[in-house]
Formats: C-alpha cells, sequence, structure tokens
C-alpha cells in the first residue's frame, strides 16, 4: 500500500513539474479599426475680441487601436483637415471661413492636409496622445469615456487643445491692430469614437 502511495505521489509531482505549475492564461494581440462613418468630431473656436463663435466638423478617416490582452500597445488616427466644414453660417460665408482656416495664415492644409494623432496611452477615463499639425508636434490629453469588450471599443466626451505652439498667425496679434483681434489658440472638440474589432 506504502509503495503504491509513493508511486502516486511521484507521478503527481512529476505532472507538475512537466505543466509548469498552475496554468498561466495567454494574452492575445487585438486590434480595433476605425468605424469612419460612425465616428464624429466636432470643433469650435472662438475669437479673443467678443468671444463670438464659429463650429463644424472635421473627419477621422484613418485609425486602429491595439491591445495585448487588457494591455494597451499602440494608436494612431488620422484627422483630415481638408474634410473641415464650418455649421453655423450659410453659405458662401461658411465657404470663405473654411477657405481661410485651409490657408497659411492657419492650417495650411496645401503642405499638411492630415493630422497625425499617436496615442501614447489609455485609461478608462483618458487618452494622452501626440498630433502632428503643420509639422509641428502637439503633446494633450483628452478627457474622455471609454469603453470596449469583444466586438467594439468607444471613446467619446469633450476635450480642449491648445495651439499656441504651432504660431499659426491667425492666433498671433497682428501688427497694428488690438492685440484681442484674433482668434483663440484653444480649440474646443467634441469626440465620438468609434472602432470595431478586426
Amino acid at each position: 500500500m506504502k509503495k503504491m502511495y509513493f508511486a502516486l505521489m511521484a507521478v503527481a509531482g512529476l505532472t507538475l513539474v512537466s505543466c509548469g505549475g498552475a496554468e498561466t492564461p495567454e494574452t492575445v494581440e487585438v486590434t480595433y479599426g476605425l468605424d469612419a462613418k460612425a465616428t464624429t468630431l466636432a470643433w469650435t473656436g472662438k475669437y479673443v475680441s467678443d468671444g463670438h463663435t464659429h463650429n463644424g466638423t472635421v473627419n477621422v478617416t484613418e485609425g486602429t487601436v491595439v491591445y495585448n490582452g487588457e494591455e494597451f500597445v499602440s494608436g494612431n488616427f488620422t484627422v483630415d483637415l481638408n474634410t473641415m466644414v464650418d455649421l453655423d453660417m450659410p453659405a458662401p460665408m461658411s465657404d470663405t471661413l473654411i477657405s481661410h482656416l485651409k490657408g497659411g495664415y492657419f492650417f495650411n492644409t496645401a503642405e499638411y492636409a492630415n493630422v497625425p494623432v499617436v496615442i501614447n496611452s489609455i485609461s478608462d477615463k483618458e487618452i494622452t496622445a501626440t498630433l502632428t499639425v503643420a509639422g509641428k508636434e502637439i503633446k494633450t490629453v483628452m478627457p474622455l469615456k471609454i469603453s470596449k469588450d469583444d466586438k467594439k471599443m468607444t471613446a467619446s466626451g469633450k476635450f480642449d487643445i491648445d495651439f499656441a505652439s504651432v504660431g499659426m498667425g491667425g492666433m498671433n496679434p497682428t501688427p497694428g491692430k488690438p492685440e484681442n483681434e484674433r482668434v483663440e489658440t484653444v480649440i474646443s472638440f467634441d469626440l465620438n469614437l468609434v472602432l470595431n474589432k478586426q
């Protein structure tokens, strides 16, 4: 009886050694791809002088977010500035404003049509990112409500980005005019980001 007991213990020990002890769950890399039709990005800009605003939309055209299990790996998006539209004025005034914003005095879309967005980190409450606007990097924090499951990932909320470091002419004081007759460097955004598991 003792021999059988020791034999069983030996087999059990060998089994544990060969299996490496307790099993650890495998992590799986998951990629979420942008649903461009469901995603919206609205903007609101204002003038320093009297605080009046303009608002519109711009399209997020490409993007992915990658996780390894629950750990964030990487994220990249593209915002196409040539898709900017103004929603608070009728044509042709809205067209004139957008042409002005696309020009060299502001975003210079002839040379820098796209804004690459690199995601640095994601939590359930915010995204930290680096945007490249007109060839210059802007680091920003976006407070957002973020959720994901095995089919979809969403991020939604409002945030501000300060474009002062880009040095756009339309956001700087104009010589010979009052300092406050310019566009505010901070632009407000309202994002509804939708991605589907690939």
